[in-house]
C-alpha cells in the first residue's frame, strides 16, 4: 500500500502537471518515487512529464520501469510504443504493441 506522503506528492505533482508546470511536476513525481520506488503510477506519470519536456530517452526508461512493476499497465505499453514510433524505432515499437495486445488476451 502506498503511504499518505507518496499520495500527497502525487496530488501536488498531478496538479502541477495539469497546470503545465512540468518542472514542479517532475520534482514531485521524483519525491513520490523516493517514498516508494515500486509506485508504478508515479513512474508512469514521471514518464509522461519527461515526454512532455522532450526528454524522450528518460521517458522511455520510466515507461519501462512502469511495465516492470506492472506488466499489465496498458497505458504505459501504449505510450512507450507511440513514443518509439515518434523516435523512428518501429521494431521496438512493435514489441510494445505486441505486449499491449497480450494485456488484453491474458487478463
Amino acid at each position: 500500500m502506498v503511504s499518505e506522503e507518496c499520495l500527497q506528492h502525487m496530488e501536488v505533482a498531478n496538479e502541477a502537471y495539469n497546470s503545465s508546470n512540468l518542472l514542479k511536476a517532475l520534482k514531485e513525481y521524483n519525491l513520490a518515487i523516493d517514498c516508494d520506488a515500486s509506485f508504478d503510477e508515479a513512474w508512469y506519470n514521471k514518464g509522461l512529464t519527461l515526454q512532455g519536456m522532450g526528454r524522450n530517452e528518460e521517458a522511455l526508461k520510466c515507461y519501462k520501469k512502469t511495465t516492470e512493476l506492472n506488466p499489465k499497465n496498458v497505458a504505459s505499453w501504449n505510450n512507450m510504443g507511440m513514443l518509439l514510433v515518434d523516435m523512428d524505432r518501429p521494431k521496438e515499437a512493435m514489441k510494445c504493441f505486441d505486449r499491449l495486445e497480450n494485456c488484453f488476451e491474458n487478463p
